[in-house]
């Protein structure tokens, strides 16, 4: 199975979406267009080819700062005094129920990876 991994937009039907988990359901529908609109992160969605509205999974990415003071010596040496940039990986993975233990939507996992290299 062929799956569209696209930002998260208006095009989205994330009213029907349930994973299962309150708190990662709750966040699609409520707070996910927020934190685009304010760039506290991206959010990508997983629609099969054939309903592209739909959401049957998604993921979300976010940029932070690792201070390497926080870190053992052996990483320290070889890193810069300053804040080092990262992307954080959230609310990894929301499946919809109807496609939980289907081995495609963890696709969108390996995808995140990808997004995140690109980025890199």
């Amino acid at each position: 199975m062929e799956l569209i991994i696209a930002p998260l937009g208006k095009q989205h039907d994330r009213k029907s979406f349930d994973c299962g988990e309150p708190s990662l359901t709750q966040y699609l529908h409520q707070y996910a267009s927020q934190d685009i609109r304010r760039r506290v992160n991206r959010v990508f969605a997983a629609s099969p080819p054939d309903a592209p509205r739909q959401v049957i999974g998604y993921y979300s990415l976010s940029a932070g700062g690792l201070d390497a003071t926080d870190l053992p010596e052996e990483f320290r040496r070889r890193l810069p005094r300053y804040p080092i940039p990262v992307v954080l990986l959230g609310r990894l993975l929301a499946v919809a129920k109807s496609h939980q233990g289907k081995g495609p939507v963890s696709y969108t996992h390996l995808r995140a990876h990808e997004t995140n290299c690109n980025i890199s």
